[in-house]
């Protein structure tokens, strides 16, 4: 922990108390580099692979997903993780397009293409302990809902 010298703290223990803080909350293989951005490209970059062991490392035990277009709520890392490893196979190719974050928000953009359609969500998480802990996702259809006809753009 940081030490006094009078009334200032030393700028080097500050730092070292911060890395040892991040070291502690972070997943294994991690290091000193942790940050949203990382744990959740690696949440969907697990569930690609279908990597049930590394996806349940990434999440916090008490973690939570809503589904607003479903009205779907999940809880418990346990509960997420089985909702993924038992969801009916062929997925398609799931990739992350881009992932944004700090330590304590994160955001991702996934797509998944199968053979019937194209799939986009849009997740945003809370990260509690250096894990993914409270999260909803956005699920569309690419091309699936047709603009309304004052927007349609006239023939040129």
């Amino acid at each position: 922990m940081p030490t006094r010298t009078g009334a200032l703290v030393s700028v080097e223990s500050v730092l070292l108390a911060c890395e040892e803080r991040v070291q502690r909350a972070a997943p294994a293989g991690y290091g000193r580099r942790v940050s949203g951005e990382h744990v959740v490209r690696d949440l969907y970059e697990r569930y690609q692979a279908r990597d049930w062991e590394a996806a349940t490392a990434l999440l916090h035990p008490e973690a939570r997903l809503r589904m607003p277009a479903t009205d779907e709520q999940l809880t418990g890392r346990e509960q997420l993780i089985a909702f993924q490893r038992d969801y009916p196979e062929p997925w398609g190719d799931l990739r992350v397009l881009r992932a944004v974050g700090a330590s304590s928000t994160c955001a991702a953009e996934v797509e998944i293409v199968s053979e019937a359609a194209v799939f986009r969500c849009a997740a945003f998480w809370t990260v509690r302990d250096g894990l993914l802990h409270d999260g909803v996702e956005y699920w569309v259809t690419v091309g699936g809902d047709r603009p309304p006809e004052h927007r349609v753009a006239a023939p040129g």
